[in-house]
Parts: C-alpha cells; sequence; structure tokens
C-alpha cells in the first residue's frame, strides 16, 4: 500500500492517467491500483520472467487496461543469461506516452550505463510535464555509508559517484552520490519537485520511506 498512497499523493494520479510502472514484479503494486484506473491504463515491465507470469495470470486476464511485459534485459540478480545491456535497452513504447513513470528499487540496482539510458528513455515516453517517482540510494558523501558498500572498479570516469554492494555483481545493490544523480536527471530535462524525501537505509532519524525517493518532472524542449 505505501506506493499506491504515494502514487496519490505525491504524484496526484487520477483515474484516467497511463501509468507505466518499471520493475513491477509480481504485480503488488498494480493490484493496489486497479480500483483506482479507471480512463486509463496501466503498464508494467520487469527483467524477471516468473513474476510477469504470475501477474499475467493473476491481474491482466481480469483486468484489460492492466498489462505486464517481461523485457529481456540483462541483470545480474534476476536475468543473467540476457545479452541485452541495460544501456542499450529502448522501452517497447511510443513517445509521449504516459502521465507517470514510477520505478521502485530499481536504481538502487543499476550502474551508471544503464541508469543513464533508462534516464533517456523515461524522458522520451512521459508526456510534457509528465511525472517520475524513483527510489535510489543516495548520500552527499559515498565515504560515510552505515552499511559495507564498497569501491567499484576505476574503469569510468563516474566509478567515484557510486559504490556497490558486491563488485562481482554490481546489481545486488548500488548507492550513488546526490549531486551525481540530480545531475544526471537535470541534464536530461526532468527537473526536482521539491526535495527529494529521504529515506532510512543509511540511518537518517527523518525519513519517509527505506530508500530515498525523488519527485521528477518532464521539462519539454522549447
Amino acid at each position: 500500500m505505501e506506493f499506491t498512497i504515494y502514487l496519490k499523493l505525491l504524484c496526484s494520479l487520477k483515474p484516467y492517467h497511463h501509468v507505466l510502472e518499471i520493475g513491477c514484479g509480481c504485480g503488488r503494486i498494480a493490484q493496489n491500483l486497479i480500483d483506482h484506473i479507471d480512463e486509463g491504463s496501466y503498464e508494467g515491465i520487469d527483467v524477471n520472467k516468473k513474476v510477469i507470469q504470475y501477474a499475467k495470470k493473476k491481474i491482466e486476464q481480469e483486468h484489460r487496461k492492466f498489462k505486464f511485459h517481461h523485457i529481456n534485459v540483462y541483470s545480474g540478480s534476476y536475468n543473467s543469461e540476457s545479452n541485452v545491456m541495460p544501456s542499450d535497452f529502448r522501452f517497447p513504447y511510443r513517445d509521449n506516452n504516459f502521465d507517470i513513470v514510477f520505478a521502485s528499487s530499481v536504481f538502487t540496482h543499476m550502474t551508471p550505463p544503464g541508469l543513464r539510458n533508462y534516464i533517456c528513455e523515461i524522458y522520451r515516453v512521459l508526456k510534457p510535464n509528465g511525472i517520475l517517482m524513483s527510489t535510489f540510494h543516495l548520500t552527499k558523501d559515498l565515504t560515510q555509508l552505515v552499511t559495507n558498500y564498497v569501491d567499484v572498479r576505476p574503469d569510468s570516469m563516474d566509478s567515484k559517484y557510486y559504490k556497490v554492494a558486491d563488485v562481482n555483481i554490481p546489481e545486488i545493490n548500488v548507492a550513488y552520490d546526490e549531486n551525481y544523480i540530480l545531475n544526471l536527471f537535470k541534464n536530461d530535462n526532468l527537473s526536482l519537485i521539491g526535495a527529494p524525501y529521504f529515506g532510512k537505509w543509511n540511518n537518517r532519524e527523518n525519513h519517509l520511506s527505506w530508500q530515498d525517493i525523488l519527485l521528477l518532472k518532464k521539462v519539454p524542449l522549447k
């Protein structure tokens, strides 16, 4: 129920909105939106084929406006046999298609090449002034993490801006420098709405959820 509430209160989700969930899993959030999305539609994508099959059977078969799609994209944790990297994947949707895109626990499992591409794709499929709600592990100081994150191999210009829980499977857990992430979004014309809603993951006393939540709006190109 948590992110269902955030979608309604923070993103002003309306019954006529068209929604995309990246990393939809078995449809846990979608299930709670069935009675809310009426004239609009919901699309869920995930790299895990088994959970998509479950969501199709339990939700899509009975609710025409809810669709689930397996995306055969590499994930060290969930789809390690795929040859399609997140940095090369194009979302299977037309431009300016969705009022809201949300991604919970997606970018906490993605390194910069995939992240940068997903940000571009999110911008592409969002309608002008559409809203993105996404979660991260963000910090202003990567040396002050309470859990055991380690430096990544210095093989790219981005390596100093994130740490991972396991260098062998970086996607298990990723923490990012806050300003690095905000600048990525700014450079791709996704404007931060208000301030980040910080989470408890790094032992913050004041928090909204477990992970950090960002709300961003698509700024139309002039």
